[in-house]
């Protein structure tokens, strides 16, 4: 799934000082595709895989020619233990991105790292409802509410959890 913003316009300068209109091509556009991924955590005693999937619903990232913007996403989640456990998520989550870089900033890099404020700081909050089923057989579930602050180098947490009933 591909969300498209908004067009950019191109074109030679008319008299007035306004662009006029041309063909826009899909490099033009600004998307955010999901976000497919999965991993295995593992110790001495028990292993567990899971797989994700963060879809973007709405998206304002780039339409102003800015990396800054709002995402609104969904994500499900799953993992599987070797004990016979199984747990599924079902998200809901928002972000907005505070910078003044340009979208370009996506495929020009010029080859300095990144200060720790220069790429901008992300804010986001998100609902979760979550299931695990044990090896016993037993079923529980838990609503959790969750907020999040960052940069590229630090990210800051928090999440409530509550048993359903």
């Amino acid at each position: 799934m591909v969300l498209l913003g908004g067009a950019l316009q191109a074109g030679p300068e008319t008299v007035a000082g306004e662009k006029s209109a041309k063909a826009v091509t899909i490099h033009d556009q600004w998307s955010l595709p999901g976000i497919l991924g999965g991993g295995v955590k593992t110790t001495d005693e028990y292993t567990e895989g899971n797989v994700f999937l963060v879809l973007p619903v709405i998206s304002t990232v780039g339409r102003d020619g800015l990396l800054s913007g709002d995402v609104l996403f969904i994500e499900p989640y799953s993992s599987w233990g070797e004990q016979g456990e199984v747990a599924a998520s079902l998200g809901l989550g928002w972000r907005h991105h505070f910078t003044t870089q340009s979208v370009s900033a996506v495929t020009k890099h010029d080859g300095h790292q990144a200060g720790f404020l220069e790429e901008g700081v992300f804010v986001g909050a998100n609902f979760f409802v979550d299931m695990l089923d044990t090896q016993f057989d037993n079923q529980f579930w838990q609503l959790g509410v969750g907020a999040e602050v960052g940069t590229r180098y630090l990210e800051i947490r928090g999440e409530l959890l509550h048993p359903a009933q």
